[in-house]
């Protein structure tokens, strides 16, 4: 009678691997039905074998925002190098990209933005990825003052300024808290493009609220 095959830790890229199988089953069930143990049969390796890579649940929790955050940098310098002339055209593919994402992984902008995870810490991976998702947006940021697009805000404002706008809209669109709203690729680049011209040329006419509290 042939001995079953023994699970090992020998894995090519375990890491990656863990993260990878991760993600479905965070999305299926949720942070708290997020087991290492069952991650760990899903690849194929021992019980002990994932800890050799994350200490605990949250460390593996931590690298799945991480991921998330580097995928929101790789859409801004997709936008930003796709529109590198057109500096309007570039915030809003950013932004679009941005509402996208959230709304296709609610469950990974949750690790990321709601205080699931413990505040972040300087020099780890995930505060890493964060600054450098800020860091990126922000260029694309800069692209438009150099070309005289912005008002004489500090850039650091003006980042802060849209990214607060389309992470309200992605959290609304997440949350099917839009009557009526479609979250089909068309629909969401329609609104996105509208709430982005709202903040770009301000809410109000020329002149209008002058002295009106």
């Amino acid at each position: 009678m042939p001995v079953p095959e023994r699970k090992s830790y020998h894995h090519r890229d375990l890491r990656n691997a863990l993260i990878s199988a991760a993600i479905p089953v965070l999305k299926e069930k949720g942070v708290m039905g997020l087991g290492m143990r069952e991650l760990a049969t899903l690849t194929g390796v021992s019980h002990g074998a994932p800890y050799r890579h994350f200490s605990d649940k949250t460390a593996l929790l931590e690298a799945i925002a991480a991921q998330g955050y580097r995928q929101v940098s790789a859409l801004c310098n997709s936008a930003r190098e796709k529109y590198r002339q057109q500096p309007l055209q570039a915030l809003e593919e950013a932004g679009i990209g941005y509402l996208r994402f959230v709304v296709d992984n609610p469950e990974i902008a949750n690790l990321m933005f709601s205080g699931v995870l413990s505040p972040v810490r300087r020099g780890s991976e995930l505060g890493e990825a964060a600054a450098c998702a800020e860091r990126d947006l922000l260029l694309i940021i800069e692209l438009g003052k150099q070309a005289g697009l912005y008002a004489g805000f500090d850039n650091n404002d003006l980042t802060t300024a849209f990214l607060s706008m389309m992470h309200g809209l992605s959290m609304l669109l997440a949350g099917d808290l839009l009557p009526g709203q479609q979250r089909d690729e068309r629909s969401v680049r329609v609104l996105g493009r509208t709430v982005a011209a709202i903040l770009l040329n301000g809410m109000l006419r020329r002149g209008a609220g002058n002295g009106e509290r």
